[in-house]
């Protein structure tokens, strides 16, 4: 949680130690603010301006203007953890789901294999037995001789039932690697439909971020303001444009908060997906 720190102001704030400490303050407030948020900063000759008019003004008045101006800070800082928490997010889900959707293919690979060689040796150990039916069958219908023809088809019907059984065996072999295959394909498609809620979470992503345009547009305006009334020395339009600034960051800063927690919900598809994978015996990330 951001912590404000409030300084009491006595009448010696006009004093320049007492403006330069002011300044000493915000500096420290400022730069530990990432560059995420550094276009919305206040630019040094602002600054410098910002300086001046308070140490001219009243107690209350530079109390005022020093807490608004620290307020400021403080939401910088806010927007810029916002902002760097958003992209952490979005790119370590990004890079789970692009090593998700390549270890996909790893499903069943090996036990897919195993069964391809089982189909292959299989077919091997009865092959000869088969070369050897159709062969016999060659010879009885090519034999003119009766009693040739009746002994050939003798062993025919005895090695018949064997020669059906291996053709048994190896259908049901290519039929537990169609099963194996089948399986895989599904296994596939449930992480491929678990990572196509990320395309809706994007979605969702650019409508929050097209919307936090908004105040951060009107935020870019009274910071113009600000800077022009700091110029200037015009205590009252620089307190105007500080509240007008403060209001469309809190605004800013909700957008921000909404936007992280969809990248929460955006990772969170990527981690559901990386379960499934680890689900079908494949480790990632």
């Amino acid at each position: 949680m951001t912590r404000f720190l409030f300084v009491r102001f006595s009448p010696l704030a006009r004093l320049p130690i007492v403006a330069f400490s002011a300044a000493l303050l915000l500096s420290i407030l400022l730069s530990s603010a990432p560059a995420a948020a550094a276009s919305l900063e206040i630019s040094p000759s602002a600054q410098a301006g910002f300086e001046k008019t308070t140490a001219k003004a009243d107690s209350a008045t530079a109390a005022r203007l020093n807490l608004s101006r620290q307020n400021y800070a403080s939401q910088l800082q806010q927007l810029a953890a916002y902002r760097q928490q958003a992209q952490e997010l979005h790119s370590g889900a990004v890079k789970l789901a692009a090593a998700v959707r390549q270890a996909s293919g790893s499903i069943d690979r090996d036990a897919i294999r195993n069964q391809e060689s089982r189909v292959a040796k299989v077919k091997s150990v009865y092959e000869p037995m088969y070369a050897g039916y159709t062969a016999l069958n060659k010879r009885i219908r090519s034999s003119g001789n009766k009693e040739s023809a009746k002994a050939l088809r003798m062993q025919a019907d005895t090695i018949q039932a064997a020669v059906q059984l291996a053709r048994q065996s190896v259908r049901l072999q290519q039929e537990q690697l169609q099963k194996l295959t089948r399986e895989r394909s599904a296994k596939i498609a449930a992480i491929r439909k678990t990572l196509s809620g990320l395309e809706d979470a994007n979605d969702e992503l650019r409508v929050r971020k097209s919307t936090a345009r908004i105040p951060e547009s009107a935020l870019r305006d009274a910071l113009k303001d600000f800077s022009s009334a700091a110029r200037k020395g015009d205590a009252i339009l620089m307190e105007r444009s500080l509240t007008s600034m403060l209001a469309s960051g809190k605004q800013l800063l909700k957008q921000w908060e909404a936007i992280v927690e969809l990248e929460r919900r955006y990772a969170a598809i990527a981690e559901q997906a990386r379960s499934q994978l680890a689900g079908y015996g494949v480790m990632t990330g």
